[in-house]
């Protein structure tokens, strides 16, 4: 929860620094692997574009029982069809793992990149499937290397 609170007031900063018209609010559920961990959980995301295609930035986290991910990261959308979207998007991730009993705890930092599309309902409603594949290594020691996948579906508004 805390980390919650970090990005809704890093989203808020973002907000206004940037015109309205720009932020989409993405909210979406996550199926998570790392390592042979598998997580799921509710999603959170500003995202800023120009308009449905075209480059955006991403600030989220999803929240799951064993798992809480951060992440900043870009997109690249191209128009396929008058309402469909595809598009590549690359993540840094910070990643808190918290083990089923509560009696450890370790962060980790790492890189996913993926594919995606989405559908626009109209200008300001859209909804998405997107895939990203990565790693994420210790941040305490360097050492402890795990793969990292993320699969999405998310709806998005955007102001």
């Amino acid at each position: 929860m805390k980390n919650l609170k970090k990005l809704l007031v890093a989203s808020a900063i973002a907000t206004t620094t940037m015109s309205a018209s720009n932020i989409s609010v993405k909210i979406g559920y996550d199926n998570m692997k790392f390592g042979d961990i598998s997580d799921s959980g509710a999603s959170i995301a500003m995202v800023s574009s120009k308009a449905n295609k075209g480059f955006a930035y991403e600030l989220g986290y999803v929240q799951g029982d064993i798992l809480a991910i951060t992440k900043f990261g870009a997109i690249y959308n191209w128009k396929v069809s008058d309402n469909f979207y595809t598009g590549l998007n690359i993540n840094a991730h910070g990643i808190n793992f918290t083990s089923n009993n509560n009696t450890n705890s370790s962060s980790f930092i790492g890189y996913t990149y993926g594919l995606q599309g989405k559908y626009a309902i109209n200008k300001n409603n859209n909804i998405g499937l997107s895939y990203s594949t990565g790693t994420a290594t210790d941040n305490d020691t360097g050492v402890i290397s795990e793969d990292l996948s993320i699969a999405s579906i998310a709806y998005s508004y955007r102001f």
